[in-house]
């Protein structure tokens, strides 16, 4: 019996009751992390383009399809902010509302600390210091637009559920 395209491209049949069917499987991938922004684009995928889905599924490249799409958002995202931080504070520096220095603002701005960076400093979580923010309990804090930023000269404030702090209670 002559040999089928599909044979002399080394692909296998397995015989299932009277049929022979063609043994299928998708290229092994290099299993890459997706964060959230990868996530997303996934679920985009499945909803509206499931041809371009079904096709680097198949193709083995989804993964790294998805790695590589997460990097670039995370990277966008990343430059997003940085330039709300740095067009904010040329606007509280031009309206000098918190008596700032203006003689050097890259100076200005590299004295404060965002929420993320005080957390691993302090060891607490992001969302307290947030809620020290809001109570304003941490000195020096400004807040710009949806960012807090803090001095990193700010010392830690006390935990007001107990009368004395833990190093000194040991």
């Amino acid at each position: 019996m002559a040999k089928t395209i599909f044979e002399e491209l080394g692909g296998k049949y397995e015989q299932q009751g009277d049929y022979l069917l063609p043994r299928l499987t998708v290229p092994a991938e290099e299993e890459q992390p997706i964060g959230t922004w990868g996530r997303r684009h996934l679920d985009y995928l499945k909803q509206y383009h499931k041809v371009t889905y079904t096709n680097l599924l198949t193709s083995g490249r989804l993964n790294s399809y998805l790695a590589d799409i997460n990097k670039q958002a995370q990277e966008r995202f990343e430059r997003l902010i940085e330039d709300t931080i740095h067009n904010s504070f040329l606007d509280i520096i031009r309206l000098n509302e918190y008596n700032l220095p203006t003689d050097n603002m890259e100076v200005c701005m590299f004295e404060y600390m965002t929420v993320q960076e005080a957390a691993i400093k302090w060891k607490i979580s992001e969302r307290r210091i947030q809620t020290l923010c809001s109570e304003n309990r941490i000195e020096g804090i400004v807040r710009l637009s949806r960012v807090w930023l803090i001095p990193k000269d700010a010392k830690k404030p006390a935990d007001g559920r107990y009368k004395v702090n833990k190093k000194e209670r040991s």
